[in-house]
């Protein structure tokens, strides 16, 4: 789902079936080149998307858009690709509703 914030409100779904591949899996290098490098890169979403539907944003809030954040960027230089798989090893097991994330799982199951 993606909102407009600015200008003209809107709201876009994305219905479809979606692939999550980590660093690890076949297909995530080739992918991931179509992107800017960064070692703090824990997964791309392969989706395949069968609709789209849009509907009035009109109880989305306005807000003002400074630019993006680089904090993850500046993490990922200053520790480098093995600092960030502790941290990830450290912080990132489960999701923010107890699931497994299998980040670090090596098993191709």
């Amino acid at each position: 789902m993606w909102c407009s914030f600015e200008a003209r409100p809107m709201i876009m779904r994305a219905y479809g079936k979606a692939k999550t591949l980590h660093p690890r899996d076949a297909g995530f290098a080739t992918l991931n080149a179509r992107f800017e490098q960064d070692v703090g890169a824990r997964q791309i979403f392969d989706i395949t998307v069968d609709l789209l539907q849009t509907s009035c944003g009109y109880a989305v809030p306005f807000y003002n858009h400074i630019g993006p954040r680089d904090t993850l960027k500046r993490q990922a230089k200053t520790h480098g690709a093995d600092g960030v798989a502790q941290r990830w090893a450290r912080d990132n097991q489960t999701t923010i509703d107890g699931l497994p994330t299998d980040i670090l799982d090596t098993d191709d199951a």
